[in-house]
């Protein structure tokens, strides 16, 4: 009789697959204890304090939280220089902040909820978190604040307007604009065919009917256009036509187009009584941001402010400008 011998794995086989188990499990432990280690040194790293003011350090998650709620959740692809210019806006709006709360400038609950898109029940547009609340809160501070004291006093007269007005003339200059409106068929023979029932019918009547542009619909209404805003072959075409006469055919790349004027408004100078309000809004902005600068410029002199740069997490720059002056 014919003996069989039965198949059995080596010995040095199921010890190799039980080392390379044993192995798997190691690697993914020692990855899961990098991770949990990488992520205590990140969470560590937060509670530092990068900068402090007056006696009282802020950590560089305060900081951190402001670059979010400025540009977004990947501040991390921001180079050093723009990071360093986050973290000399986010010192001026903590020494803004003090000086509020040294006012006794308050914020309500309310404010903060209607500054976060969320007034009436609304749909909440905004991400609802402890330090983006802080974030809209302190930039209420801050606007309360400035209007409150730093630019209460701030006033512009009609005597400023004026001179403004007299002197940037470029500024209140009205372009001659057109209104037109078009016709665009696919072929030569169709242009021609719209050409000779434009003798017979409205051009608004003849666009419904046969136009395939967008705005057929509209009578072939184009809308408003100032020179340099359409194609120069369109522009020569249409400022070179009288109030309510069509063009002749006009070949483009997008098919075969009639033209009509429809209305043209003659250029200028904006009148007075139409820019004053403009011009106060502008020359409010100018003279607000004046003295705000001045104010901070005083702020900064007198108060104690210390940066822990070991703490950053990047290399701070300084201002372009201020390398040039030194």
């Amino acid at each position: 009789m014919r003996k069989f011998r039965t198949s059995r794995k080596p010995a040095n086989w199921i010890a190799l697959v039980v080392w390379v188990s044993v192995l798997l499990l190691l690697v993914a432990g020692c990855g899961q204890q990098g991770a949990n280690r990488a992520s205590r040194e990140q969470e560590a790293a937060l509670e530092k304090p990068v900068v402090n003011i007056n006696g009282r350090d802020i950590k560089a998650r305060a900081f951190y939280e402001y670059i979010k709620q400025n540009f977004g959740n990947e501040d991390m692809q921001l180079d050093d220089y723009i990071k360093s210019r986050f973290l000399d806006f986010f010192i001026e709006e903590q020494l803004m902040v003090d000086q509020a709360q040294k006012m006794m400038v308050s914020v309500s609950e309310a404010e903060v909820e209607r500054a976060m898109g969320k007034p009436d029940g609304a749909v909440e547009l905004i991400i609802d978190s402890e330090g983006w609340r802080v974030g809209f809160r302190n930039n209420i501070l801050v606007q309360k604040f400035l209007n409150q004291f730093v630019l209460k006093n701030l006033v512009i007269t009609d005597e400023e307007t004026r001179l403004y007005y007299d002197s940037h003339p470029e500024e209140f200059t009205i372009p001659e604009k057109v209104k037109a409106s078009q016709i665009l068929v696919e072929d030569e023979e169709k242009a021609q065919n719209v050409l000779e029932l434009l003798q017979k019918r409205s051009f608004e009547e003849v666009a419904q009917a046969f136009s395939i542009s967008p705005e057929a619909e509209k009578g072939g209404d184009m809308g408003y256009f100032e020179k340099g805003q359409l194609p120069l072959e369109f522009e020569k075409v249409i400022f070179g036509l009288k109030v309510r006469q069509h063009s002749q055919v006009v070949k483009s790349p997008y098919g075969y187009h009639v033209f009509m004027l429809v209305e043209k408004r003659s250029g200028g100078k904006l009148p007075f009584n139409e820019a004053e309000n403009l011009i106060k809004i502008k020359l409010m902005q100018i003279k607000g941001e004046e003295l705000y600068k001045k104010y901070l410029s005083q702020l900064k002199e007198k108060s104690h402010i210390k940066i822990y740069y070991q703490n950053l997490g990047f290399q701070y720059k300084e201002k372009e400008q201020d390398k040039e002056v030194d």
